[in-house]
């Protein structure tokens, strides 16, 4: 069962474009956690889902109750904040939402609230997306990952451990592919560099030719249309890099942890 769906969200912060994201669902029981890089628009996201902030393009389609658990808490208070905190947590699970979006939960919180908070999450009767740079309790709570990386959202099935698993795969594939990509575009350009040089010589006279010899025997016409398929070799060549596929290397924040 839908409780929310989106499709073409998109959200500036001033001229840059913070997401741009085709489509989401949340479905009755899903247990997700939203990972991505400081900066990459998690808490933006988080707020657009429940309700709290606009986009400038998209549309939202909730049949269900939702309930944000704000990262920024009001600590205008002599409690702790650990305190703090968990009023926060038992604000929102008392009202029992059928979506509760929690966005960093576990802040101040000592070991055993911790444990507490992961019992009541694995009692919790709806869905939850939960951003948290703690691992263990994305481990222990979440099925699915939602990855927010330069714009986009990708979904990994499993906790985080199952994400990090993935993860490296891609990378691992994708340093090959750029590996491939890297030696078959050499080749290429060597190649198309030695039929240009073997163009330029065709154009030579011949060696202990004289023009008079190289007229009466047609050297001229010969090494002109030697130059001529030479040339429409390199063109070949050049056909060939033109529509060879590029394959991006893999910048230094993808090999890092979301979570880093």
């Amino acid at each position: 069962m839908i409780l929310l769906e989106s499709n073409h969200l998109q959200k500036y912060v001033k001229d840059r474009l913070l997401f741009d994201i085709k489509h989401l669902s949340i479905q009755k029981n899903d247990r997700i956690g939203l990972v991505g890089h400081n900066g990459s628009g998690k808490t933006t996201l988080m707020e657009v889902l429940a309700g709290k902030q606009r986009t400038e393009q998209g549309s939202i389609s909730a049949t269900a109750t939702r309930e944000l658990l704000p990262q920024l808490k009001n600590t205008n208070t002599t409690k702790s904040g650990g305190e703090v905190t968990q009023d926060y947590i038992n604000h929102s699970l008392s009202k029992k939402p059928d979506i509760l979006f929690a966005d960093e939960p576990t802040t101040n919180l000592d070991t055993e609230n911790i444990e507490k908070l992961e019992q009541q999450l694995n009692r919790w009767q709806g869905a939850f997306i939960i951003v948290s740079h703690d691992r263990a309790f994305l481990d222990s709570l979440c099925t699915t990952i939602w990855e927010l990386n330069e714009g986009e959202l990708q979904v990994y099935k499993g906790n985080y451990a199952d994400y990090t698993e993935q993860k490296e795969l891609e990378r691992k594939q994708q340093e090959n592919a750029y590996d491939q990509y890297q030696r078959k575009k050499q080749q290429l350009e060597n190649a198309l560099e030695l039929k240009e040089q073997k163009a330029q010589r065709a154009t030579k006279k011949p060696k202990n030719v004289s023009p008079s010899e190289a007229k009466i025997t047609g050297a001229k016409p010969y090494f002109a249309n030697k130059q001529k398929k030479l040339r429409q070799s390199a063109k070949a060549i050049e056909t060939r890099l033109d529509k060879l596929e590029k394959v991006e290397k893999i910048s230094v924040q993808e090999v890092h942890s979301a979570l880093d």
